[in-house]
């Protein structure tokens, strides 16, 4: 199976993960944000004390003008976490097609998408979880070498950038139910499925 813009003709519509009208899933992935945000912070800051271990974490700010730097960074590390999964979610989607993918703002959420492509599974699984992979090698690389200073900012990334791929996870948990011969279509704000034989 390989990334396609027509469908095998034997393959039929078989569901659709929607977030854009499924009021009950979007107050699910939001809880499961929260949770994931809590666990994640946890994790990270262990994570962080583990391997830094002759060094004592503070993030105390001793003047005005590093609060303003503090914020500055903060509002920095927004933007990545708006920025960086999608433009990896991007990157995966021209690797796998070579065609340009389509970005987008909806409410609280930013996303990339390729909706006139069908993936197989295996390749979506790809392209849904690189963000959340990627984000946190680079960032536990960066952990035992990154000034005291930009930790907590670092840390800050991490979270959110996992809190962020809750979607991305409810996504492949769905699809890892499905058969391994199933094609996706992301539109953006949710997929479709499609197997052989509408099966």
């Amino acid at each position: 199976m390989k990334p396609t813009k027509t469908l095998p003709p034997q393959y039929q519509h078989k569901d659709t993960l929607d977030l854009s009208n499924n009021r009950r899933l979007t107050l699910v992935l939001n809880v499961s944000g929260l949770l994931l945000f809590l666990l994640s912070a946890v994790f990270f800051i262990q994570v962080a004390l583990f391997l830094r271990q002759d060094e004592e974490m503070s993030f105390a700010f001793d003047s005005g003008f590093s609060v303003l730097l503090a914020l500055l960074a903060g509002v920095l590390v927004l933007l990545l976490t708006l920025v960086v999964p999608e433009a990896v979610h991007g990157l995966v989607f021209w690797l796998l097609t070579k065609a340009k993918p389509t970005f987008g703002v909806k409410g609280f959420y930013a996303y990339a998408a390729v909706p006139e492509w069908y993936l197989p599974r295996s390749a979506f699984f790809v392209a849904a979880l690189a963000p959340l992979v990627l984000v946190t090698a680079v960032g536990l690389l960066l952990m035992p070498v990154i000034s005291q200073t930009m930790l907590p900012f670092l840390l800050l990334w991490l979270v959110f950038n996992t809190t962020g791929s809750v979607g991305d996870m409810a996504a492949v948990i769905w699809l890892w139910r499905q058969p391994r011969a199933t094609y996706v279509n992301d539109f953006g704000d949710g997929i479709t499925i499609y197997h052989r034989g509408g099966s």
